[in-house]
C-alpha cells in the first residue's frame, strides 16, 4: 500500500492539484508492477531484482530533485546499485510502458557520452519495422559507453540499427533501415 506524501524532497508541501493527481497515478501503477514504497523515504519507490545473474535495486523517486522540485517536472527519476546497465534499460522500458513515466537525467540525455544523447528519449523496445517486442533480443549494452571514446572520436555505431530493429528486420531490410534512419 503506498503511503506518498504531499511533498518535495526537501519537505515542502506541493499545492498544485494537478501535479499531486499526477504523482498518485504514477505510485499506483508502481505499485501495480510490484515496486515498493521506502517506509523511511516517502515517495522514493524501489524494485529489489534478484535473479540467477543479478541482486541489486532499481530506485524510481517521486520527490523532485535539488535542481527541480517535483511541481516543476512531477515525473520520476530513476537510478540503479548492482545491476547490469542493460537489466537498467530494460526496467526503464517497462516503467515507460506501464505509465510511470520515468525521466532522464540532464547528463543522461544531453551529454555527448550519455546514454540516450542521440535518442529522443527511453527506446520502446519494439522494432520499428515490425512491431516485435524486442526487450529481450538488443544488445543494450551498446548505449552504456555513449557515442564517443575516451579521446572524444566517434565509435561508429548505428545506435538506431542497433536498438530500433529486430535481429529478422536486419537481416532481411538492410537497406530499409538505413532509409529510415534519423
Amino acid at each position: 500500500m503506498i503511503i506518498l506524501k504531499r511533498q518535495n524532497k526537501d519537505g515542502r508541501t506541493i499545492f498544485d492539484d494537478k501535479v499531486w493527481e499526477q504523482m498518485k497515478e504514477i505510485g499506483h501503477n508502481l505499485e501495480r508492477i510490484r515496486y515498493r514504497e521506502s517506509k523511511k523515504s516517502p515517495n522514493l519507490f524501489y524494485k529489489n531484482i534478484s535473479d540467477n545473474r543479478e541482486n541489486g535495486v532499481i530506485f524510481v523517486d517521486i520527490r523532485g530533485t535539488d535542481v527541480i522540485p517535483i511541481w516543476d517536472d512531477p515525473r520520476p527519476i530513476t537510478y540503479y546499485r548492482d545491476i547490469s546497465f542493460s537489466r537498467y534499460i530494460k526496467e526503464l522500458i517497462l516503467l515507460k510502458r506501464e505509465e510511470c513515466k520515468p525521466r532522464l537525467t540532464f547528463y543522461q540525455r544531453s551529454e555527448p557520452d550519455g546514454w540516450a544523447f542521440l535518442l529522443k528519449g527511453i527506446p520502446g523496445g519494439l522494432c520499428k519495422e515490425c512491431g516485435k517486442d524486442i526487450i529481450n533480443e538488443v544488445d543494450w549494452g551498446v548505449l552504456e559507453g555513449g557515442l564517443y571514446d575516451k579521446n572524444g572520436k566517434d565509435k561508429k555505431i548505428n545506435i538506431h540499427k542497433e536498438i530500433f530493429y529486430c535481429i529478422d528486420c536486419k537481416r532481411n531490410h538492410p537497406q530499409l533501415i538505413e532509409e529510415l534512419k534519423p
